[in-house]
């Protein structure tokens, strides 16, 4: 993927300037499917060189790309019970990575983070209910940053409890 002029944000001023050019490199791979009656698994992966390929500022010049992990990648399970007393109830859990990432500032690596959720369904009939935990363990993350002033936080641990009807 090459992208030209790129807007960002300039970590002195706060203004938009030009970024002459960035170029990203890399593969994707999904594995997705039902490998016994009820447990569904998805894997993915993804590897990227992201760089900064032209700049006013020379430095900066083959330089990795803010915000653009090397490695990121998830899995994901879900087991749904057929006959029997449990029938209609589902649960799953899974996983999602992201590796350090570059900031604006030099001194300023965003850490790499693993975050788990997991939830359980039932249904009955036409009414569905659901409960997911995101961020299990609470792990502080942050899901992407400029400088020291410009930081954005990854959820702490939350729930949702839906209640869904198919017509």
């Amino acid at each position: 993927i090459e992208n030209q002029n790129i807007l960002i944000t300039d970590p002195n001023t706060g203004l938009f300037v030009q970024r002459g050019g960035e170029e990203a490199q890399g593969i994707e791979l999904d594995v997705n499917g039902q490998v016994l009656p009820g447990l569904s698994l998805s894997a993915n992966y993804a590897y990227s060189e992201a760089r900064i390929t032209e700049s006013d500022n020379e430095e900066l010049i083959g330089e990795f790309k803010e915000n653009a992990p090397r490695h990121s990648g998830g899995f994901f399970a879900k087991y749904a019970f057929g006959n029997g007393a449990l029938s209609g109830l589902n649960v799953n859990i899974g996983a999602n990575f992201v590796t350090e990432r570059n900031t604006f500032e030099q001194a300023l690596q965003l850490p790499g983070y693993t975050v788990f959720d997991a939830g359980v369904a039932y249904r009955v009939n036409k009414v569905n209910m659901a409960f997911t935990l995101n961020n299990v363990f609470d792990k502080t993350h942050w899901v992407g940053g400029y400088s020291f002033v410009r930081l954005f936080p990854g959820a702490p641990r939350n729930f949702l409890l839906s209640v869904g009807y198919t017509f």
